[in-house]
Order: C-alpha cells, then structure tokens, then sequence
C-alpha cells in the first residue's frame, strides 16, 4: 500500500487543499529538490504545520511566498 492515497480529481465543487505534503510542494516550486525545501523550511521562509509525525506545507503559504518573490522581493 502506498503512503500517499490517490489525489482525488478537482471538479468545480472540490474545495482547494489546505495543506500539502513535501514533494506536492516540491512540485507547486517549480520541482525544487527536496534539499533546497528543506532549506527554506530551516530559514523560515514557508509555512508548515505538524499533524502527527508529517509536516506539510499550506498552500495558501506556498502562494503567498511565490506572491511574494513576484513582486520583486528576495
């Protein structure tokens, strides 16, 4: 069995994700290394939150630090 289940397909009525795990993340940076997450996750520059043993990522933090970099910022 996997450790991850199947995404469920997005329809129009499917509610965004709150939280995302590690390569889900990876993947919404631009397919970053999983190294370089881990060294944003140190530098606090994204926002994680602990359920249990896994640290996911929000996804409204996510957008916000690519917002962020957008407009200019570092």
């Amino acid at each position: 069995m996997a450790d991850h289940p199947t995404p469920v397909p997005r329809t129009s009525q499917t509610p965004d994700p709150l939280l995302a795990s590690g390569p889900v993340a990876r993947h919404m940076l631009g397919d970053i290394s999983a190294r370089k997450l881990a060294q944003m996750v140190a530098a606090g520059e994204l926002e994680t939150v602990k359920i249990g043993r896994r640290r996911l990522f929000t996804t409204a933090g996510l957008r916000a630090y690519v917002a962020a970099r957008a407009e200019g910022g570092r």
